[in-house]
């Protein structure tokens, strides 16, 4: 459903100089040079329509900085003038189009707010038509160089140097922090270039990363052909750069669907270019379709170990949301799991990721790690410890003396926990397993459980410290296990 526009003295201020212009009693040399431009609205706009609406959007038409007598005529006048505008030479339309565009220094987003508008929902081809003609004009986009401050790509910052009077704010950047919708408009029409910088030199796909407007990188991306996203781009805040557009891509999800839509179909494109920093960003959101469609398309293996590193698919597991699912999907293709993949994972404290390696790692000295690592964690789960020191049952080892390990690794590690936190923040509470917890309540669980593998354990020395530190529930669970020994 169309907008509609009831602010008829706007509307009027419009028609106003339409009216003029198309008696002759405007020459077109003396157009004001400020049309400012209307429609708030995100959708397109019937101008018909809107002559007989009575919903307010608070819009401004068009507006002249000449002393001109505000046109006061019925409504059904109005919608006459409007279709008027159809007849007015294409020349004459093409000269209001590109005023509205470079009459402010650097750009308004009113007026281009406006023709996006009125080329989406006008009732009047012959305009429409028109607006997409000029912005695919290459004098357009030269305008857009020169009046609003705006390099072409890399190559053309290089050329030129740093623009004189640099733009505080050009439209372009503004687009790309506040406006998707209209810098989409621009892009579309091909009259801003996707790799385009402002004139600080900072490009508008920075400006996305910068102000996390994902949605907006993705359509700068999606605008590129194959052989743009091999041009470099700059990233102001990075140590490396410039970096390729495509090795950018590799740093979100919605990025890489936007850049893998461009290169896709192109069989030319291979992403070796990316290296092993580029596939391991990848692994740290490829799913199990985007694994099978990389490995068919472009023979790319997520699993297979990069040469001089480790597999990328493996090193990235961790901070993967489809951990599981795709730590399936490398064990299907005959990767094994690096050696240090169980003591990562209990670093992690991912109970998830950590029931799936029981199932698929089965090395007792890397369990063995890991529980140590799991007593070391005062915030870790109880329940995950009870799970390995379960699967640890089978191994021969001196159960005793790993058992003597543990305990003096939750003790020390809640005392210490202690002076980080002294006085009335400790024992401070924690969420594990699913409830709030304080420290000493987790190390008291954590103390239970060991004392179920029933083995002598020496607590003297270990009492004599909770005592000085003052955890007094933790000296009686320490004194109950003395008890059973």
């Amino acid at each position: 459903m169309m907008h509609r526009i009831d602010d008829s003295h706007d509307l009027e201020c419009l028609l106003a100089v339409v009216r003029l212009m198309v008696n002759g009693l405007l020459p077109p040399s003396k157009l004001c040079p400020s049309i400012i431009a209307i429609f708030e609205q995100e959708e397109g706009i019937s101008l018909t329509e809107c002559m007989i609406g009575s919903n307010t959007v608070g819009a401004k038409i068009f507006e002249a900085s000449l002393n001109i007598t505000k046109y006061r005529g019925e409504l059904h006048q109005m919608a006459i003038l409007m279709d008027r505008i159809e007849s007015l030479p294409a020349e004459l339309i093409d000269m209001i189009i590109q005023i509205g565009l470079f009459s402010d220094p650097l750009g308004s987003h009113n007026h281009l707010h406006t023709f996006r508008a009125l080329s989406q929902g006008s009732q009047h081809p012959q305009f429409q038509a028109r607006i997409a003609a000029v912005l695919a004009m290459s004098s357009t986009r030269e305008n857009i160089y020169q009046y609003w401050k705006v390099y072409y790509d890399f190559d053309h910052v290089s050329e030129c140097g740093s623009l004189e009077n640099q733009a505080d704010l050009d439209l372009p950047t503004w687009l790309a922090q506040n406006c998707n919708p209209c810098l989409e408009f621009l892009l579309s029409s091909q009259a801003l270039p996707a790799s385009s910088y402002n004139s600080k030199e900072d490009s508008l796909l920075w400006h996305c990363w910068k102000t996390k407007n994902i949605k907006a990188g993705a359509f700068i991306i999606s605008s590129m052909s194959s052989k743009e996203l091999f041009n470099l781009v700059r990233f102001r805040d990075e140590p490396f750069e410039p970096k390729t557009i495509i090795m950018v891509c590799t740093w979100h999800l919605d990025w890489f669907k936007a850049c893998w839509g461009v290169i896709k179909s192109d069989q030319n494109v291979t992403l070796s270019s990316l290296g092993s920093e580029g596939i391991y960003n990848i692994c740290k959101f490829a799913d199990i379709h985007m694994a099978n469609e990389l490995l068919c398309s472009r023979g790319l293996d997520l699993g297979k170990p990069l040469e001089g590193h480790e597999s990328a698919g493996w090193g990235s597991l961790l901070s993967n949301s489809n951990a599981v699912e795709m730590g399936n999907w490398f064990i299907s293709r005959g990767h094994r799991p690096p050696v240090n993949l169980v003591t990562k994972i209990a670093m992690s404290g991912s109970t998830e990721l950590a029931h799936w390696a029981l199932q698929n790692i089965h090395d007792y000295p890397q369990w063995r790690e890991g529980a140590l690592i799991l007593t070391c964690q005062p915030e870790s789960s109880t329940e995950l410890l009870r799970r390995v020191l379960e699967y640890l049952r089978c191994d021969t080892i001196d159960q005793g003396e790993f058992a003597q390990a543990l305990i003096k690794n939750i003790v020390e590690s809640c005392c210490a926990q202690h002076f980080r936190y002294p006085g009335s923040c400790f024992p401070r509470k924690v969420e594990v397993d699913g409830g709030i917890s304080t420290l000493e309540e987790v190390a008291i669980g954590k103390i239970r459980i060991v004392r179920s593998m029933q083995f002598p354990i020496e607590v003297v020395g270990m009492k004599i410290l909770t005592r000085q530190v003052g955890l007094t529930q933790l000296t009686k669970a320490l004194e109950e296990l003395e008890s059973v020994n």
